[in-house]
């Protein structure tokens, strides 16, 4: 029997909690499930990494396969072919869960012992450009066109990249197909936002300098200094958390601004109802998610503008609204948004193009995996 096997590396390293990537991951493998025969999904991942998993057996679509790991928590080539041939699994399909380390250990396994399978590449961040004075950046950048070039078919989140890739001839006899991540649509009724002279402004996300820290930065300095109406609200961690905390110092000290550490998912919409607006600072971005995460729970977004969010504006002109610098977000943030919440009326309709979205990217996906 020829399977699919999705090798899942060091997930400390992503922000995203382990639980919920095995919760996406089993919703792809319980439809692949259902067109394939009751094939499950394979999930190869180190010892110490199946012990942060709350509830495996719950996972139907899943069987876990656990990898004996270094003190590190690196997993290596021989020891991931034992599991694989202790378990007599033959794979037809490789996953890794990112396009560096866990796809060159795919990569490997299939030039030495799997020559019949199959590597698909998925890309959750944006493809950018190469950054010659950054040594660090133009070796990821080569390692991660090179896993384009040697990947057979190509997951992507975001309309930019899918509209990249397949602009690119050499490409074009790779299954290249655009499946943005589910959202979670809440069951609760919308709650209504508050409706006095402050506007909570929310920050959610991975704190880092990708993010547009230093620009989040001078937009709380400078609304602080303007005395304005604003309070920020802050949720995540990151490699850049100390270095925010110590930039906006004062502010907290004097309740402009305020910090809440890592949330859980639930905890994390709760902020979110209770917040009148969304700010994203990112330079770039793929789908945003925690964006969209926002808008089902009734609260409207100020973001710049680069191709993500331009996708996002298009698709909701009414609660989304982009700016260039730092003056256009303040005035954003303090007059236009605030003064049109979205209605009870507005968010069910958001949630509802969400979930049909849902079922037609999770069905993409457990489809890709079919040989």
């Amino acid at each position: 029997m020829s399977d699919v096997v999705y090798l899942l590396r060091k997930p400390e390293k992503i922000s995203t909690p382990i639980d919920e990537l095995i919760f996406r991951l089993n919703l792809y493998a319980e439809i692949y499930a259902l067109e394939n025969k009751h094939q499950k999904l394979f999930v190869l991942l180190s010892e110490n990494d199946f012990r942060k998993i709350s509830k495996p057996k719950i996972y139907k679509g899943i069987s876990f396969l656990e990898v004996k790991s270094s003190e590190d928590n690196r997993i290596s080539l021989v020891e991931i072919y034992r599991v694989l041939k202790e378990n007599r699994i033959t794979p037809k399909l490789f996953i890794p869960n990112d396009p560096f380390r866990a796809f060159y250990l795919c990569y490997f396994l299939k030039l030495l012992f799997f020559r019949k399978s199959k590597l698909q590449l998925q890309l959750h961040g944006v493809i950018s450009g190469i950054r010659f004075f950054n040594m660090k950046s133009l070796a990821s950048t080569i390692l991660l066109n090179l896993a384009i070039f040697l990947s057979n078919n190509i997951r992507v989140v975001s309309a930019t990249d899918f509209a990249k890739l397949n602009g690119i001839k050499f490409l074009a006899r790779k299954r290249i197909f655009l499946a943005p991540i589910p959202i979670y649509i809440p069951e609760n009724r919308p709650t209504g936002k508050k409706s006095n002279s402050v506007v909570s402004v929310a920050i959610l996300g991975r704190i880092h300098e990708e993010r547009g820290i230093k620009l989040l930065i001078e937009i709380i300095h400078r609304a602080y200094q303007a005395n304005s109406n604003l309070r920020f609200h802050i949720v995540g961690s990151g490699p850049s958390l100390d270095s925010l905390l110590a930039e906006v110092s004062r502010e907290m000290n004097n309740g402009f601004c305020f910090f809440y550490g890592q949330k859980t998912k639930p905890d994390a919409f709760s902020f979110l109802a209770s917040m009148d607006v969304l700010l994203n600072c990112a330079p770039l971005e793929s789908y945003g998610l925690a964006m969209r995460e926002a808008l089902v729970q009734g609260t409207p977004i100020v973001a710049l503008r680069n191709d993500g969010t331009e996708t996002l504006k298009a698709e909701f002109p009414k609660f989304v609204t982009l700016f260039s610098n730092i003056d256009e977000a303040i005035k954003l943030l303090t007059d236009v948004l605030p003064s049109t919440p979205m209605t009870h009326a507005d968010v069910l309709m958001v949630r509802k193009r969400f979930s049909l979205a849902n079922q037609n990217n999770i069905k993409a996906v457990a489809q890709s995996w079919i040989y």
